[in-house]
């Protein structure tokens, strides 16, 4: 049996009849009209609680249609139910929000994803950018890592990525091939590149590595471009050694 009952005496209490020797706090209306299931003190608007077991929330369906899937569906406005207003630019539309305990408290979100209005929302126009936080070792509030931007573009902490092609700039100094072959045989590596042992301890960021690649690729074009002139250059001086040969042969 699942008791729900009101906190506030004199007010009506229904007995619900789901299970016998439920535990009396299974479902729990606090006077604010939070919900508790497994508490007696919710602390949101609906507050699981479970011990010795994992709190899950699921949701199933069985259709044959395949557009209708199990949704979990958050929802915002500005003004209030009677009158709604338009969300605007930068309000946050629904939020996870990721906690533990750190042995005195559970404290605010240590990790969370959100979803952000990108724009004053208006009937022809609801842009939307995804963000992502984390909060750094010997912290304890999350940064923002990681946004998807509303055309699907990536930013990594604030900064949009930059395109490496500053290598084809003419100042760009790129690194003769002697000192890059020296900079390989002590350090095992390409230069700018994370070695295997950073990345087996810090892991790897798959953002700023992708750009590191494509840095790699446009210098060894250069490098190719290099290679090329001289071979050029070398195969006009071994025509030239040719005439002068054929001229010697021919007096």
């Amino acid at each position: 049996m699942i008791l729900c009952r009101h906190a506030s005496p004199g007010l009506l209490l229904v007995l619900v009849f789901l299970a016998p020797l439920a535990n009396a706090d299974a479902l729990y209306v606090a006077p604010s009209g939070a919900v508790g299931i497994g508490t007696n003190a919710p602390l949101e608007a609906v507050d699981v609680e479970r011990s010795a077991a994992a709190a899950r929330f699921q949701l199933t369906s069985f259709t044959n249609t395949a557009t209708e899937a199990a949704q979990y569906i958050q929802r915002r406005a500005r003004g209030n139910s009677a009158a709604p207003a338009a969300v605007q630019s930068s309000d946050n539309l629904g939020l996870f929000s990721f906690r533990g305990y750190n042995g005195s408290t559970m404290g605010g979100s240590r990790a969370t994803i959100t979803a952000q209005a990108a724009g004053n929302f208006t009937g022809a126009s609801t842009p939307t950018r995804l963000i992502f936080a984390t909060t750094p070792v010997g912290k304890t509030v999350p940064e923002q890592v990681l946004v998807i931007t509303p055309d699907g573009k990536v930013q990594v902490k604030g900064v949009n990525l930059n395109v490496p092609d500053y290598v084809f700039e003419d100042d760009y100094a790129l690194m003769p091939l002697e000192e890059l072959r020296s900079f390989i045989d002590e350090n095992g590596h390409l230069p700018g590149v994370a070695n295997a042992q950073k990345v087996k301890e810090e892991g790897i960021d798959l953002a700023g590595s992708q750009m590191a690649l494509l840095e790699k690729v446009e210098e060894q074009a250069l490098y190719i471009l290099q290679q090329h002139e001289a071979i050029q250059s070398l195969e006009g001086r071994v025509g030239e050694l040719e005439q002068l040969l054929r001229r010697s042969l021919q007096q």
